[in-house]
């Protein structure tokens, strides 16, 4: 099952930022190091298919990289399991294929990050509606143009940024 391409992914109660790594549980941040959140989202993007150890060993540290990586990933393993409170003997969310790797079994769903620019939108249409109202000041005191300008610049890159 290949996963959309979005951000944000959640099983059970946890949500996984893909970008960031960043990982919680019902909200709060549960504490993940670099290499487990990087092996963790490959697994998770990854959703009920077989990732192999090589293809996880590519993840975490690349192909140029020569490195015994059986402990490095094992750890990684580990540390994903105590964060999710995953048992490996009967597991809610690694499943271990042995000598080949590891399967996500947990239901994904990916959860879309809201517009940032629907946010800016409305802050802009907020400046436009207040140089409007400072325009229509503007015309009843046809001697002000100077002020007015300069309130309306500082309004809207108040606004803006």
């Amino acid at each position: 099952m290949s996963m959309p391409d979005h951000r944000r992914l959640q099983f059970a109660d946890f949500a996984l930022d893909i970008e960031s790594g960043g990982l919680k549980r019902s909200g709060r941040v549960v504490a993940l190091e670099r290499q487990p959140a990087l092996v963790l989202a490959r697994l998770v993007i990854s959703a009920g298919q077989l990732v192999t150890r090589d293809d996880l060993a590519a993840t975490i540290w690349g192909t140029g990289t020569h490195v015994n990586f059986e402990d490095g990933l094992n750890y990684c393993i580990r540390q994903i399991r105590a964060a999710l409170g995953d048992d490996p003997k009967s597991p809610q969310f690694i499943e271990t294929i042995p000598r080949r790797g590891y399967r996500f079994i947990a239901t994904v769903t990916a959860t879309p990050e809201p517009e940032r620019r629907s946010a800016r939108a409305g802050i802009v249409a907020a400046g436009v509606a207040a140089a409007l109202a400072l325009i229509a000041v503007a015309e009843s005191r046809p001697n002000n143009h100077h002020q007015i300008a300069v309130a309306l610049a500082r309004s809207l890159h108040h606004a803006i940024f």
